[in-house]
């Protein structure tokens, strides 16, 4: 395995996320992701966009063909939101592209000078990101089977479902010449700037398991004793939202515990002849965070307003 935690074929963030044209291989994915998310209001919006090189296939049993041109690219695009009900709508859109710019009947994603703007006519819904140097790029080869992925974060402002938001914004753009493997997923973004991330990759079992904290500058890394939980509890009228448990040590002997709440829950599918691949997101909020280092015990009250979102994905059919 070749692997890489820097982007070094010469692209900048932008002309990776915009560039349409990198048609994928057989079994090959290309998505995008931006991610909204309130620090002040449990309201998050995802706007996805997908490319695929594979027939019959279907998006949230949405029939969806794939094409493309030099400018003109057919995908596959949803999005959900949680300002309110849930609003969770799945499309087959012709996008129109160039260098800054990708916009099909239902969104307008854009960047003049140093702001970016999407707009969702249809929802009520236009935001502004000043631009952010704060990336992370991932790649690496297992074998022959190439893995881009790119991430950016950023400050938001503006409007959702015609009222005031604002928050933190994570965009992204993944390439990935192989089958989806499962996994879970969760990012808390606090307003202070302290970040933290739980990844579990699994094929029956779990692969590896990785517990990251942002704070104060420092990264810290849990490597012993690692927990990742997903707590599925019963209702009255049948399954409730999860909860999930997440706690682990560094080799320096921090500590971390962090207990968190689903509060929505956004399932999309991705269906070919032979699978169906489910794909869960959980809007969610920290109801509980203990991070302890020399002596010194910080707590969700030292770190401020914070936004929270989850992800279990799996094979819900294989044959």
């Amino acid at each position: 395995m070749v692997f890489r935690t820097t982007w070094n074929e010469g692209k900048s963030f932008d002309r990776f996320f915009f560039d349409f044209s990198d048609r994928p291989r057989f079994w090959a994915t290309v998505y995008r992701f931006l991610l909204f998310m309130d620090m002040e209001k449990e309201t998050q919006l995802m706007l996805g966009i997908g490319q695929k090189n594979i027939k019959p296939y279907k998006i949230n049993n949405v029939v969806t063909n794939f094409e493309g041109g030099s400018h003109r690219f057919k995908t596959g695009v949803t999005y959900w939101c949680t300002a309110g009900d849930l609003i969770h709508r799945t499309k087959n859109e012709w996008i129109e592209n160039s260098q800054l710019n990708a916009r099909s009947d239902t969104f307008v994603f854009e960047k003049t000078g140093d702001m970016y703007r999407l707009s969702i006519k249809e929802i009520d819904t236009d935001i502004k990101i000043p631009d952010s140097s704060n990336i992370d790029t991932l790649r690496f080869k297992f074998i022959f089977t190439p893995f881009y992925r790119t991430n950016k974060y950023a400050r938001y402002t503006g409007r959702i479902m015609g009222k005031r938001s604002e928050g933190i914004v994570f965009l992204q753009k993944v390439w990935l010449n192989m089958p989806f493997i499962p996994w879970k997923w969760g990012r808390t973004f606090f307003e202070n700037g302290t970040m933290m991330d739980f990844y579990e990759p699994r094929a029956v079992v779990p692969l590896f398991k990785s517990l990251n904290l942002h704070h104060d500058g420092q990264h810290y890394r849990f490597v012993k004793d690692i927990k990742i939980e997903k707590i599925e509890r019963q209702g009255k009228s049948g399954n409730r939202l999860p909860l999930w448990s997440v706690s682990g040590r560094t080799r320096h002997g921090e500590e971390i515990s962090i207990d968190i709440e689903s509060y929505a829950h956004a399932r999309n599918t991705f269906e070919t002849k032979r699978s169906c691949f489910s794909y869960n997101e959980y809007p969610s909020r920290l109801t509980g965070f203990t991070f302890k280092r020399k002596g010194e015990t910080i707590t969700m009250d030292d770190l401020g307003k914070s936004a929270t979102n989850c992800e279990d994905a799996y094979y819900s059919k294989v044959w």
